[in-house]
């Protein structure tokens, strides 16, 4: 899968879960869209590009790869909808990367 295509799928799953979980009917959902599609941008290129070059010049495994990368997506993820403030940004950090997460290992497994 290249870089766009997993940024998008993220992009569509982080959304979708943030519409669905993010309920606060005085921000618009064009509002609430533009702050989830920044989460994830601020973290996916980093996940994607700066973590594997960790991995390989720190000698970590790939479940060491995986556990420093997705904490630093959750964490960073999580501070930034604070930022915002979000209700509960700790929870919709965790419920949006692990949709997404999943998801690209379910695919990865089953499809590609």
């Amino acid at each position: 899968m290249t870089w766009i295509m997993a940024f998008t799928l993220t992009q569509v799953i982080e959304i979708s879960v943030g519409m669905i979980f993010w309920r606060d009917t005085a921000i618009s959902s064009l509002r609430k869209i533009s702050i989830v599609f920044g989460a994830s941008l601020i973290t996916h290129p980093m996940v994607w590009f700066v973590f594997p070059q960790i991995r390989d010049e720190g000698g970590f495994s790939y479940g060491e790869y995986l556990l420093m990368a997705e904490s630093y997506a959750y964490g960073v993820e999580a501070l930034y909808y604070y930022a915002f403030r979000v209700q509960h940004p700790i929870l919709l950090s965790v419920i949006a990367n692990t949709c997404s997460f999943l998801t690209g290992v379910m695919l990865y497994k089953f499809v590609l």
